[in-house]
């Protein structure tokens, strides 16, 4: 029977520091506290393939109730600011 992965919690998810790109070296909470940051980190998520402690570690973290609603809060944001633009 092949071991099942211990699931990952927020704080270990929070404290993974991403070793590529633009944030390298930082953890995914320092990156995520700039909308910038968090708008990388979700855009990450769909670019990652195959499954590696990384991955499982940011699914993690945006997941997590908290990060989850602070994406939605800005994806709220970006579109109210362009349904006034136009």
């Amino acid at each position: 029977m092949a071991n099942k992965p211990k699931q990952i919690t927020f704080i270990t998810a929070a404290k993974t520091v991403v070793p590529f790109g633009p944030f390298e070296g930082k953890t995914l909470d320092v990156i995520a506290r700039e909308d910038d940051g968090l708008r990388y980190l979700d855009n990450l998520r769909g670019k990652i393939q195959g499954v590696s402690y990384f991955n499982l570690c940011l699914e993690a973290y945006l997941d997590s109730h908290v990060i989850a609603k602070a994406l939605e809060d800005l994806m709220e944001a970006r579109h109210q600011r362009y349904a006034s633009s136009g």
